[in-house]
């Protein structure tokens, strides 16, 4: 273990004297929809904000932290993988809260109040992530139920999660959704592809998408996604079946993804998740969504407000409903005037100023 000198992070800036002084601790700066919404958080909050990263990974996400203040645990995408737990005591924060996103910061939040008494409020986005994926430091159910029972309060981002944690933790969990940045139109000339969002790596959503495109032949995807530790193998299986019919954008730009969404004819997500950020930024952009049944999205967009549904799993409904829509432009533009609107309602400032009220009644 290298012999780090306790980093202090100063949240406070001399013109900001009155806003209160906040570190928000994400398990690493990645382009994942955990990382974006607490990046999100540290530019839209009335307050001094840094950010602080247990994993510092070897691919840097510039356009994600440009206007963000990281640290780090340690230097060392290796040290951090193995061991970022051994490097708490190097972090001295001046923090009047702490906003701590997932089980494996709340951990560390956690500890941190031990030694500091710093408040810390919990987030939670799934409630099975007890360790961060790649790396060694696991955690007991034992530290992490002591770990949630002491914060502040427990925020979720559906009531999906906040039943899961609830079941698993026998803790309440309050749902507090993820927001958008609404386009001001809708782009009506749409481009002749579907669109699919998602980390690129094996996985139960890729292998929904590669049975769509085996028994429907008529549509084309495009694929855009940071990539993972598999992410060669997903490409190299795709392609070498489906060729021209999909394509892949690696590690898009917030300005890529945004042209995507609004030229695509729809988005395609094939897979329950407890959230699922890409469906909402979709209709942010007037794009209606395929969305798997049981996805915590569907709680604030749902059949009637331009997303529709499949039984999870089910290729040949996926396929019934893909086929209905993609190839009539009047169906998809309603959707996507619905989608559109409705989206509005969960914009990023309504959120912020969600998480504001919270963090002023502890501070």
């Amino acid at each position: 273990m290298d012999e780090t000198p306790r980093q202090d992070i100063h949240t406070r800036k001399p013109n900001q004297a009155a806003k209160p002084s906040l570190t928000i601790i994400l398990p690493k700066i990645s382009a994942d929809g955990v990382a974006k919404v607490g990046l999100i958080e540290s530019t839209i909050l009335d307050a001094s904000v840094d950010l602080l990263s247990l994993i510092k990974e070897s691919r840097l996400f510039p356009t994600l932290t440009k206007n963000s203040n990281v640290t780090y645990l340690t230097k060392s995408e290796i040290l951090s993988r193995l061991m970022y737990t051994r490097y708490v005591d190097s972090i001295n924060l001046r923090s009047a809260m702490i906003i701590a996103h997932n089980i494996p910061s709340v951990i560390i939040a956690y500890r941190l109040f031990v030694r500091d008494h710093i408040p810390y409020l919990a987030y939670i986005h799934d409630a099975e992530y007890s360790g961060i994926p790649g790396t060694l430091p696991k955690f007991g159910k034992d530290e992490i139920s002591k770990s949630l029972e002491n914060a502040k309060t427990i925020l979720t981002n559906s009531k999906h999660t906040a039943a899961e944690i609830e079941t698993l933790y026998h803790v309440k969990g309050i749902p507090l959704y993820p927001g958008c940045f609404p386009s001001q139109s809708i782009a009506r000339d749409k481009c002749d592809f579907c669109l699919f969002v998602h980390s690129i790596a094996l996985g139960n959503n890729f292998e929904v998408l590669y049975r769509l495109l085996q028994i429907n032949k008529d549509i084309k995807v495009v694929i855009a996604g940071g990539k993972r530790y598999t992410w060669q193998a997903v490409y190299l299986r795709f392609k070498m079946k489906f060729r021209k019919r999909v394509n892949f954008v690696f590690d898009p730009t917030e300005e890529v993804l945004y042209q995507l969404y609004r030229r695509s004819k729809m988005l395609l997500h094939t897979d329950v998740e407890n959230f699922g950020l890409s469906p909402l930024e979709a209709a942010a952009n007037g794009t209606p969504s395929i969305v798997a049944k049981g996805s915590g999205v569907l709680e604030i967009l749902g059949d009637s407000k331009g997303i529709l549904t499949f039984d999870s799993n089910n290729i040949s409904q996926l396929d019934e409903t893909v086929t209905h829509y993609y190839g009539d432009s009047s169906k998809l533009l309603y959707l996507a005037e619905k989608a559109w609107h409705n989206a509005q309602k969960f914009n990023w400032g309504v959120h912020g100023q969600s998480l504001q009220k919270i963090v002023y009644e502890f501070i």
